[in-house]
């Protein structure tokens, strides 16, 4: 390491906790490099160790196995869906007996565990019931090692000693204990790096003072906020440099990501994660679509194309066949040729990547090299979904003209390449009723409005719901949520 690269504070590194993300980082990179039958492999044998884990140690999936018939001696070989799915409901109830390690009730209702060296996360609570998941020191080791291969993994620059110090600004407004500020205490300042945060729910001016000298070659957050960060730097009154730049916590639009490289020249990892599970996943501006991590869970989709993932690193708090509510468009399970999905979601994305040349260059010869025997043009060997179409809860739910309930998907008016548009925010104004509110450029209001209002009409016939009424309006901003700093894609302002 050359004299100076990195400044050490007071009370010097950590060899230990550095030796283990270097080691972990090697190791996630190396798994970059293998088939993806092999990845597969490597994931189905993990997921049942995990069973058998899980059975073994936990008080709950014995019981929770039992009511659908399935004994331990058939985990080596059930078929996945077989076993019943967990959802939020289920841990919120059953937190103690999921857990490996003893935990605690706080007087505030919460679960901590009794013990050191694991750590707890938890939901937000917006539906009033927020929900606790606990993640030992491996878990967090595994998602900083995929820190290192995320940030490597392609791109314009590469990450060595002469980066460091890594200084990170942080963009979000959320509080402490919540996954993405979890994974910044316990990731980066770990290993001694340097941050700041900024929050939404502060004035601008204050984010100036805060950032002032410290000057960040890192910077994460959510595209929502990011924002705010570009629109500072573009009249003049941020000069920062990053290298890299971390998003999460909500979807980034295709736009939002080419103005983002345009204003701070930095690539992109467009993190994705979830409180339950940290790290799932990730795109970048080097590739197309999201990448889920095969080595980190076990990844199925239901019929809803609802995301259901296993851990495979975590067994203080074994989640096995968890289901979030993130829909995903075009899934392709690691191993599957891409072009057995014709005429799904996910065709005619054979030739549709971009990515860095040089990462090409480095698998050629390799493992990676045999990708193309699969009719797969993946660059990476795992799971791919072209995007994570929304929530199950951004549904919006109508009565069509025959009385039966049916509802729209923002995704289908989101998908509209009106010229002009920036983003879309849905809401719900009545029981028949929804606007769709609209940033766009300059002197794009009179056609975006035309556009979309030609195309939400199309979409309503086609669905028999006529009887609904919209309109399309072009705000200055967009609904913020200013608890989570976040835009959401649906606001309900019918009640």
């Amino acid at each position: 390491m050359p004299r100076g690269a990195w400044s050490v504070p007071s009370g010097g590194v950590d060899v230990m906790a550095l030796a283990s993300l270097i080691y972990a980082g090697k190791k996630y990179w190396n798994n970059a490099l293998r088939t993806p039958e092999e990845i597969r492999n490597m994931s189905e044998t993990l997921f049942r160790r995990m069973l058998l884990f899980a059975w073994d140690n936990t008080e709950f999936y014995p019981s929770f196995y039992a009511k659908s018939g399935i004994e331990r001696g058939d985990l080596a070989a059930v078929p996945p869906e077989r076993l019943p799915v967990l959802t939020k409901d289920i841990v919120r109830t059953h937190t103690p007996e999921i857990a490996t390690v003893g935990v605690v009730r706080t007087s505030a209702g919460r679960y901590r565990p009794s013990g050191r060296g694991v750590f707890t996360a938890h939901t937000s609570g917006s539906t009033g019931k927020p929900c606790d998941f606990m993640f030992s020191k491996s878990m967090l080791t595994a998602v900083e090692g995929n820190f290192v291969r995320l940030v490597n993994l392609g791109g314009c620059h590469r990450v060595g000693w002469k980066d460091l110090p890594i200084k990170s600004l942080h963009a979000a407004s959320v509080g402490e204990g919540y996954a993405d500020v979890l994974l910044l205490d316990k990731g980066l300042n770990k290993y001694h790096a340097q941050s700041v945060s900024v929050n939404t729910s502060d004035p601008l001016e204050s984010w100036l003072g805060t950032i002032g000298d410290f000057k960040p070659n890192f910077i994460s957050g959510y595209p929502s906020c990011i924002s705010l960060l570009a629109d500072l730097q573009n009249s003049g009154r941020l000069d920062i440099h990053p290298i890299k730049m971390i998003t999460g916590g909500e979807p980034i639009t295709p736009e939002q990501k080419k103005s983002f490289v345009r204003t701070f020249g930095c690539d992109i990892i467009d993190f994705y994660g979830c409180t339950e599970g940290l790290l799932l996943g990730a795109g970048s501006s080097w590739y197309e679509g999201i990448y889920l991590f095969d080595d980190m869970n076990y990844c199925e989709t239901d019929v809803q194309g609802r995301l259901i993932f296993t851990q495979l690193h975590n067994k203080a708090f074994p989640l096995i066949r968890y289901r979030l509510s993130d829909i995903m468009e075009g899934f392709c399970r690691v191993g599957e040729s891409r072009a057995s999905r014709a005429g799904a979601a996910g065709a005619g994305n054979e030739s549709s990547f971009s990515c860095d040349p040089d990462l090409l260059l480095r698998r050629a010869g390799t493992a990676g090299a045999g990708n193309n025997k699969t009719g797969c043009t993946d660059v990476l060997p795992f799971t791919h979904i072209d995007r994570v179409a929304g929530r199950e809860e951004d549904l919006l739910w109508f009565k069509n003209s025959e009385g039966n309930p049916d509802f729209l998907h923002p995704l289908q008016i989101d998908e509209l390449d009106a010229p002009g548009l920036i983003k879309l925010q849905f809401v719900k104004t009545g029981e028949d009723s929804f606007n769709v509110d609209c940033l766009v450029k300059c002197g794009s209001e009179t056609s975006v409005k035309t556009e979309m209002k030609a195309e939400v009409r199309k979409i309503l016939n086609d669905k028999a719901m006529e009887n609904v009424r919209f309109d399309i309006r072009c705000v200055d901003e967009l609904y913020r949520d200013s608890r989570t700093g976040k835009i959401p894609v649906t606001v309900s302002r019918d009640g």
